[in-house]
């Protein structure tokens, strides 16, 4: 093609396709008749297109189209239990590996607060939450800044 009708220069620069333009060349263009049909990557060029990718930041409008396209969106029995076989057992990035103590105690005290702060929050009874809320710290022999911070409430 030559480049008289490159960029600006082209007729239909800036007009956009109707629905049944873009129909049809879905249509045309889908299965075997796509150029790209049963066609696959090299590894170098797998590796190229990765390479340049990394690093890549995504700005804010671009990360909101990317939410606004994927909320709503649910997934078929099949791809949940092919998304759940992809990391069973060795294919765990935690395979193998054990946590310390002092980290299941961390998160140990981050789920005990999500969930009292819940409670706190539906409860119409907040005292009787409160009572609940000190209780559970003091089992768990946290710290009384975690049950002040929950007190302001």
């Amino acid at each position: 093609m030559s480049d008289i009708y490159k960029g600006v220069d082209h007729p239909n620069f800036g007009k956009p396709f109707s629905v049944e333009t873009k129909a049809f060349i879905s249509q045309a263009m889908s299965g075997k008749k796509n150029p790209n049909s049963g066609k696959s990557l090299s590894a170098e060029t797998k590796a190229e297109i990765r390479d340049a990718m990394v690093g890549r930041t995504l700005s804010a409008k671009t990360k909101a189209l990317i939410s606004d396209t994927m909320t709503g969106r649910t997934l078929s029995a099949g791809a949940k239990t092919k998304l759940i076989d992809a990391k069973v057992g060795v294919n765990n990035p935690m395979f193998g590996q054990t946590l310390s103590t002092k980290t299941k105690a961390k998160i140990s005290l981050a789920v005990s607060k999500k969930y009292l702060f819940i409670l706190l929050i539906q409860s119409q009874k907040k005292l009787h939450c409160l009572n609940v809320l000190i209780l559970v710290l003091k089992l768990q022999n946290t710290l009384i800044i975690v049950m002040e911070q929950f007190l302001i409430i």
